[in-house]
């Protein structure tokens, strides 16, 4: 894959399908490097001066998680820029966004309206955060999600960086891996409503018996609330008359995750 910004051939890559690296927002180098495969796997072909895109790059083979978030974002432009020009991007884009998780969640258009971004600087950005997603993805399917500590680990994932109030539905195999996960709500930073009959229905349409379900607090903890209480017992009943089983039901929130099913909230 190559691509290309103004006058340079910025990189071609090889992607392994074995190895896929985990990023996290403060050192989205980490990706970079794995991808790239600069020691061998991958090439670039840049010209003129590059002294401080090369020491950042030496950091980060020696040290992945050495560079700061600001030289993670200008590691990633050194790619597109050099000299001058990564400087004043550089700048512009935290003048604008302020930090890098911002950067790394700004859509194209936003991030191609910062002075001196091209295109080509604004796709590289935006492959980090799908790079994660990606990996993400195959290492989750091998979760087993009747173990309550993968439930936990799997709706972390998938409410990370959610602003509103959601709920979805984990479908599973027999083995607990999950065959769907369906995301039946979306509300507010504080209330989510969800169709019960509709959820039920949906969830009876994947052929699936047993099932686990979540929801975030966004602006909160994950400790479950009354009402949290309740509803999973409505649910739960719900679900057995058309014969399928919700195993769990887990709140995500700021300080972790947990299970409505824990022993002090006595939910049958």
């Amino acid at each position: 894959m190559g691509l290309r910004g103004g006058r340079y051939s910025i990189f071609y890559i090889m992607l392994p399908y074995q190895s896929f690296p985990f990023l996290t927002v403060d050192n989205p180098c980490r990706t970079l490097y794995n991808y790239l495969k600069l020691s061998g796997k991958g090439g670039i072909l840049m010209s003129g001066g590059r002294n401080r895109s090369a020491f950042l790059r030496k950091r980060a083979l020696s040290s992945l998680y050495s560079l700061q978030p600001r030289e993670s974002i200008e590691l990633i432009l050194s790619f597109c820029f050099e000299g001058a020009d990564l400087y004043n991007t550089v700048n512009a884009l935290f003048e604008r966004f302020y930090s890098a998780q911002n950067i790394l969640n700004a859509d194209y258009e936003s991030l191609c309206s910062v002075p001196g971004m091209t295109g080509s600087a604004a796709v590289l950005i935006l492959l980090m955060p799908r790079l994660y997603d990606v990996s993400n993805k195959m290492r989750y399917q091998r979760l087993n999600l009747k173990r309550r500590a993968d439930a936990c680990t799997y709706f972390t994932a998938q409410f990370r960086g959610a602003a509103t109030e959601q709920f979805m539905i984990a479908c599973l195999d027999k083995n607990g891996a999950v065959k769907k996960c369906i995301t039946v709500g979306k509300g507010t930073s504080f209330s989510v409503n969800v169709d019960t009959q509709d959820l039920v229905r949906r969830v009876a349409q994947t052929g699936c018996r047993l099932c686990v379900a979540s929801h975030n607090h966004p602006g909160g903890n994950c400790t479950a609330s009354a009402q949290d209480i309740e509803s999973t017992e409505k649910l739960a009943e719900m679900f057995r008359k058309v014969g399928i089983q919700l195993l769990d039901h887990i709140v995500v929130g700021r300080d972790g995750a947990r299970s409505v099913y824990s022993e002090e909230n006595n939910v049958r």
